[in-house]
């Protein structure tokens, strides 16, 4: 199960706002946060850190007793421990940005309204998406271009993502975006 849930959580975050392609996904220069993801009774954190608008992005989280740590850069995506490997493109990033009609008929995007949420004015979007055959149908409450919270309905189970301890224009390291040799 908690396979199961690893899968389905790496398989949709690309469409909650987080990069997946060099270009700009945020309005700050940089910031962390942190995002929780609760499916089937489990819960996952992950720990992020971004640079230059979204180009660079650093994450943890901890999934079967094991830390997994990922880096965004030039457009791809490296997960860098436990092991050090690229990993392929899932699918298409939506950036809330820059909605595209291309993106916006592929994911079937309907601005719904502007509604408050953990205090901060967001635009309401409903999208569905299809990943190795399963189809989604999300809501995301948006800001400034991050999804403060998700709800998706995927194979009859609802995963809810909340964005939370969000920091902005804050001090990076650079060797966060360090690859390994």
């Amino acid at each position: 199960m908690k396979k199961f849930f690893l899968l389905l959580a790496l398989a949709i975050l690309p469409l909650f706002g987080f990069a997946q392609a060099q270009q700009t996904y945020f309005t700050f220069k940089s910031g962390s946060f942190d995002l929780e993801v609760n499916a089937a009774g489990q819960k996952m954190v992950t720990h992020s850190i971004f640079d230059d608008y979204g180009a660079l992005q650093y994450a943890e989280m901890s999934v079967m007793g094991q830390t997994v740590k990922t880096v965004i850069r030039d457009g791809k995506t490296y997960m860098v421990s436990p092991q050090f490997q690229e990993i392929p493109a899932q699918q298409e990033q939506v950036n809330y940005l820059n909605l595209t009609q291309e993106v916006i008929d592929k994911y079937d995007i309907k601005m719904v309204g502007i509604e408050s949420m953990q205090g901060y004015d967001c635009m309401v979007y409903t999208l569905k998406a299809e990943f190795q055959g399963m189809e989604a149908a999300s809501k995301a409450w948006v800001w400034d271009g991050f999804a403060i919270r998700t709800e998706t309905t995927v194979m009859g189970m609802k995963v809810i993502s909340t964005l939370k301890n969000l920091k902005l224009d804050i001090p990076v390291d650079p060797a966060l975006f360090v690859l390994p040799e």
